[in-house]
């Protein structure tokens, strides 16, 4: 008999009542709804990213370094960073708005929970934007890793860390801190590999795609760039499988089934990012922009979390409807 371990789920008595939707499935529908939203306000998110730099540059002053903020440029002794909207607290706070909003609980909790975790996370942000910034100006070719990592790993652990503490204190559920200690030490040794294995993954995916094309349009040789060293949103494997390693309770079959499965998804959602791409710029199909984007912002924020829910929801035989 599988069972989930205290780390990741209240008691079986605590599950919703039968036939409620289930918490992972509104979570990824918010998810999807909120980030949309996000992609058809992009026009005007500029001021967000000018108020992101201005609060970098404020913290930067205050540890003793004298940046020159101009618009949503950050420049520190001659190194330069631009603010975009992927750089500001907006996805990870809605990622965990969906999270919090997802679960049933009274509007006071969830209003509070919104407020304070989205504080938490502005500040994390601002600090995560600083740090990056100083790693830049000192340690140059250290940058795009300190990036990637605080990123797309870091910040999503804190993420993910702040949407279970919000449970633990609405709900009296178990502490998580031992699994968030688990998984975040899991994508920090999962992270140093890929960072040589990502380039090669693109490849193979791109190779998939370059096929794909060929078959569809006869004679049509595609060829593909690829300019950067590293590709954050393939990031999203080692964190899957990070979560996927720490959850309690799962057998081994069920938990590599679990991982070859995730990994399969997120592996065929990256290859669609690269299709979207294609049909985006080789093509010159310029409506498969707001497409491209909201692929690559669902994969990269929502999937790896989704697919964990998915793993430990199949894996419970005596709770019917997720509790995460």
């Amino acid at each position: 008999m599988d069972t989930i371990s205290e780390s990741l789920i209240p008691s079986p008595a605590s599950a919703e009542p039968a036939g409620r939707t289930p918490v992972w499935l509104r979570f990824a529908l918010l998810c999807t709804l909120f980030l949309l939203a996000a992609i058809w306000l992009e026009p005007y998110l500029a001021p967000l990213n000018r108020s992101t730099a201005r609060m970098c540059g404020m913290l930067l002053s205050w540890f003793g370094s004298t940046p020159h903020v101009r618009g949503d440029v950050i420049t520190l002794s001659g190194f330069s960073v631009r603010i975009v909207t992927e750089c500001t607290p907006l996805y990870p706070i809605l990622l965990y708005a969906s999270f919090i909003s997802a679960w049933p609980a009274s509007r006071q909790r969830t209003l509070s929970g919104l407020i304070i975790g989205g504080a938490i996370l502005t500040i994390a942000n601002t600090l995560r934007i600083a740090l990056v910034t100083t790693v830049g100006l000192n340690i140059p070719w250290l940058f795009d890793i300190a990036h990637v990592y605080l990123g797309q790993v870091a910040m999503l652990m804190l993420v993910f860390s702040a949407a279970l503490g919000w449970l633990r204190w609405s709900e009296q559920a178990p502490a998580a801190l031992p699994f968030v200690i688990r998984a975040t030490a899991w994508a920090t040794v999962l992270f140093l590999p890929w960072l040589s294995v990502n380039v090669r993954y693109v490849e193979v995916l791109d190779r998939l795609v370059a096929v794909l094309f060929s078959l569809l349009m006869l004679q049509y040789m595609l060829i593909t760039p690829r300019p950067f060293g590293i590709y954050n949103h393939t990031f999203a494997v080692p964190l899957l499988l990070s979560l996927i390693l720490s959850a309690g309770g799962l057998r081994p079959v069920r938990r590599f089934l679990g991982a070859v499965a995730g990994v399969l998804v997120v592996a065929g959602w990256h290859a669609m990012f690269r299709v979207s791409h294609v049909l985006w710029t080789a093509l010159d199909i310029p409506e498969m922009e707001p497409l491209h984007e909201a692929i690559y912002l669902l994969g990269q924020f929502l999937l790896p979390f989704l697919i964990w829910m998915c793993v430990v929801w199949l894996a419970s035989k005596h709770i019917r409807t997720f509790r995460a």
